[in-house]
């Protein structure tokens, strides 16, 4: 809860923002930072999600983008909301994409007039589609639209407590606790994720140890500030709008009676 501002070896101390400590032992533990790669455009205009507080921004500057667009003045800027361009094609940028696909509200689907539920298995189902669609484009067959199969829907509720629903077998308690667990480790790639995972679990339930004591303060992204910013002068009502023009002596009519 301090912030390091020097170090002290020959004395065993360390001056933080709350004052001196002494130590018997110091171990100094650095995180990253992004690599651009050279690329200042990317490096100026970026989300980060490094830390815990840069996930939280880019999470609130995709939620807000799509709640604005619902009631953004123009098509232009319903358009600027909505277009998220994701930079780099490994493991953490296709989990965006993923969880992306899923909030987007398909209509297509007649046994989902309102769309599909905010699930994984929507999502994994969806790619599936895609990828065979792809295969009869490139043949030029035509493709299927898409069509949700409802495998069953889970939900924890704390320890030993769960439901869950798969067709017409409805369970709660330690047995759907169990299920969800089962289900959530079994698309986990690789053995030893698999393992790790698991025993992280194990560990968690017998020590009770959680990380809701983690105190974040989550970063607003800069795409976020500049669209505030921007609507705070955009979306004045006309007469406020001149109001303030008046003010600010921005009209002809200001501009000639400072003049005079």
């Amino acid at each position: 809860m301090a912030e390091l501002r020097s170090i002290f070896p020959e004395k065993n101390i360390i001056q933080t923002a709350i004052g001196k400590i002494d130590y018997d032992y110091l171990v100094l533990a650095t995180s990253t930072t992004s690599n651009f790669f050279g690329n200042k455009h990317i490096e100026e205009e970026a989300i980060l999600m490094k830390s815990l507080s840069e996930a939280m921004g880019l999470r609130n500057a995709l939620l807000s983008n799509l709640e604005r667009s619902i009631t953004c003045a123009t098509e232009q800027e319903r358009r600027d909301l909505l277009n998220i361009v994701i930079v780099g094609s490994g493991a953490t940028e296709v989990e965006i994409v993923g969880a992306i696909s899923e909030m987007s509200i398909m209509t297509c689907d007649a046994n989902y007039p309102d769309g599909h539920p905010q699930l994984a298995q929507v999502a994994i189902q969806q790619g599936k589609l895609l990828a065979q669609n792809l295969i009869r484009l490139a043949h030029g067959n035509p493709m299927r639209p898409f069509r949700y199969k409802n495998l069953g829907t889970m939900a924890t509720i704390g320890r030993n407590r769960a439901v869950a629903e798969i067709g017409r077998i409805k369970t709660q308690g330690i047995v759907a606790w169990f299920l969800w667990l089962t289900v959530h480790l079994r698309p986990i790639l690789g053995v030893r994720n698999k393992i790790n995972i698991l025993l992280n679990w194990v560990w968690n339930y017998f020590s009770y140890d959680q990380s809701l004591r983690i105190i974040l303060y989550a970063k607003k992204a800069k795409e976020v500030i500049e669209r505030e910013k921007r609507e705070s002068m955009t979306h004045w009502g006309d007469d406020l709008k001149k109001e303030l023009d008046i003010r600010q002596g921005d009209t002809p009519e200001a501009k000639e009676k400072t003049k005079e």
